[in-house]
């Protein structure tokens, strides 16, 4: 693992990961294009003044980039990942930058969760069907009456089995799109907010 240093809507980030994707892996020791988008998003539509203190959970937070610009806003931040080697680069990365946030050890199969948070992010989460339904009780578990989940994604096919799968389980969403560059490569993300049909979320 090296260093990766990352400008993003004029922050500085040293994140700790894999330097690029030529390997093909789908670890969470990656920068993927989903987790600039999202990052991205946070920064653009959110910004300081409207996360400054919300409590927020990243689920599978891998390099910990969206955590680490959320906690950079001034959220809450609890980044979670069933791998505990990423949480401990996480716990470096945020002390490199400077960043307070808190880990936890998260597996959707067997969420252990004690509260419920008023936004839940997920970044390249919807890409591995035999893990959708683990993910969406731990969504429906995890999130807030009234809360907003931000999840992205860029434009895989999987994604669409599990925004289908989300419509069943109650929730409803809006999609929008941008385009990031990640060392190089330019990608289409989706940007999806997410809440529970019948609520008025948050945002």
């Amino acid at each position: 693992m090296e260093p990766l240093e990352i400008e993003l809507s004029g922050r500085s980030l040293r994140l700790w990961a894999k330097p690029d994707l030529e390997t093909g892996d789908l670890y969470w020791n990656l920068l993927w294009p989903g987790a600039v988008g999202l990052s991205d998003y946070l920064c653009d539509v959110w910004g300081e003044t409207r996360l400054a203190g919300m409590p927020i959970l990243e689920l599978g937070c891998g390099t910990g980039l969206v955590s680490l610009i959320a906690a950079n806003l001034g959220g809450d931040v609890t980044a979670s990942d069933i791998a505990v080697e990423a949480l401990r680069l996480v716990e470096r990365a945020a002390e490199d930058n400077r960043v307070t946030l808190q880990t936890a050890i998260l597996d959707w199969e067997n969420p252990k969760l004690s509260r419920r948070y008023p936004m839940v992010l997920g970044a390249d989460v919807m890409y591995y069907e035999p893990l959708f339904d683990g993910l969406l009780d731990c969504l429906d578990r995890s999130l807030a009456p009234g809360g907003l989940a931000l999840f992205s994604d860029p434009i895989r096919s999987p994604g669409t089995l599990f925004l289908q799968m989300l419509r069943e389980r109650g929730f409803v969403f809006e999609q929008s799109l941008r385009t990031v560059d990640v060392r190089g490569r330019e990608s289409i993300v989706g940007i999806y907010r997410i809440w529970r049909r019948g609520e008025e979320p948050i945002g």
